[in-house]
């Protein structure tokens, strides 16, 4: 089990804090879609070859995958509650003191091959990107679709204002996409071999749930 500490703001008497680590965290707000989303790898002017004169792929050098599955969910990472019992509305806020990040994973015989260049340059607000195949494929799948997402040590989560005989929870985390499909490679008479599973996990930005309720009151989401 892995343990994080945290650092919190210091509340009125009135106030209880807790924290919570979800150490193997579960998707939540999931919902998925059918798509028809295809991507040569290497695309170009297809070349006549001795063994294929008609070809319709260029031997060896090219490889295309065809997703046809996208879910987006909420992974969370962890949380801080707040129970009020005072008088007036109070801030619920956290420094994280480790970091934590989301990386991209693809599964798949061809998977590097796919990926080659993807955990290229250029990062903003904790969010990676990657090379040409991210501004092509990637982005075609779920537009922020990244190499890399962290939160890191320092950051701030909050505050958020939360009011009197309320207990405020901010559940962190990450927006994710998962896809399925099938991939393939040009074999040498020149016709795609037969597909084969794709699948894989990458983040889309960093998120914070905020919830309120009534004090001795269940939270609507359990994560």
């Amino acid at each position: 089990m892995t343990t994080i500490k945290r650092t919190l703001a210091t509340f009125a008497a009135a106030v209880t804090v807790a924290t919570g680590f979800a150490a193997a965290p579960a998707q939540a707000d999931a919902s998925t879609e059918n798509v028809d989303i295809w991507h040569i790898k290497n695309a170009g002017p297809i070349k006549p070859n001795s063994s294929n004169p008609n070809p319709v792929c260029n031997p060896w050098s090219q490889y295309r995958t065809h997703s046809t599955s996208v879910k987006t969910s909420f992974t969370p990472m962890g949380a801080v509650r707040t129970t009020n019992d005072s008088d007036s509305s109070v801030p619920l806020t956290q420094t994280l003191s480790s970091t934590q990040t989301l990386t991209m994973k693809i599964d798949g015989d061809f998977g590097r091959s796919l990926t080659a260049g993807l955990t290229g340059s250029g990062s903003k607000d904790g969010i990676t990107g990657g090379g040409n195949l991210a501004a092509t494929w990637t982005q075609a799948i779920k537009p922020g679709f990244s190499y890399e997402a962290s939160w890191t040590t320092g950051q701030e989560i909050g505050p958020y204002d939360i009011k009197p005989g309320m207990v405020g929870r901010a559940t962190y985390g990450f927006n994710s996409v998962t896809f399925k499909g099938t991939q393939q490679y040009c074999k040498l008479d020149g016709t795609w071999s037969q597909p084969t599973p794709l699948s894989g996990t990458a983040p889309i930005a960093k998120d914070v749930h905020i919830e309120q309720y009534k004090i001795g009151s269940l939270p609507k989401n359990r994560y």
